[in-house]
């Protein structure tokens, strides 16, 4: 599973993965490629294939695994303008969204944290303190320079080996 959150300076995003409910290795989901970022959640496996479909103009009818529902997929994709649109597997056309915003397992958890002001590296990280299916390195991407953040520099190790922010504790959400 995957939990990716997005604010209008920058993207975070998990890096645990899982078949089921087996977990599996540890995979980044935020690729720069051609000046853009891409995001995904869901199928890691047809990552490839979803960017090339895109940077060939991401035709809806040529969208990878569209009626697998084991593979389902939304992707984020951010332009070096900052445009912000998503594809899916369910719907292969460009939706612009409103940030702050973000998707997967541990969504409603990083939504939360976001309205409350915590970046998205934190709220990640707060995320999977929570989410099962949340968890691994942080990764992070500054939306404005488009390069990699050392997410390093926001967290801090505590407990058993889950990350969590820095600052005072992680709010409850009940």
């Amino acid at each position: 599973m995957t939990t990716i959150a997005i604010d209008k300076t920058m993207i975070a995003a998990d890096s645990r993965t899982a078949r089921g409910d087996e977990l599996r290795a540890n995979m980044v989901k935020i690729r720069p490629v051609h000046g853009r970022l891409y995001a995904l959640s869901g199928a890691l496996a047809v990552f490839d294939a979803i960017i090339a479909w895109h940077n060939a103009g991401a035709v809806p009818a040529d969208a990878p695994n569209k009626s697998e529902s084991d593979n389902r997929w939304i992707l984020a994709v951010i332009g070096p303008d900052a445009d912000l649109k998503t594809y899916s597997c369910v719907c292969p056309y460009p939706e612009p969204i409103d940030l702050p915003w973000t998707v997967g397992s541990g969504r409603e958890y990083a939504q939360a944290l976001l309205d409350i002001g915590m970046t998205p590296i934190e709220a990640i990280a707060a995320a999977a303190r929570r989410d099962l299916h949340t968890g691994g390195p942080v990764v992070a991407y500054d939306l404005r320079t488009m390069l990699p953040i050392d997410t390093t520099a926001h967290m801090n190790k505590s407990g058993k080996g889950r990350l969590v922010p820095e600052s005072a504790s992680v709010p409850r959400l009940c």
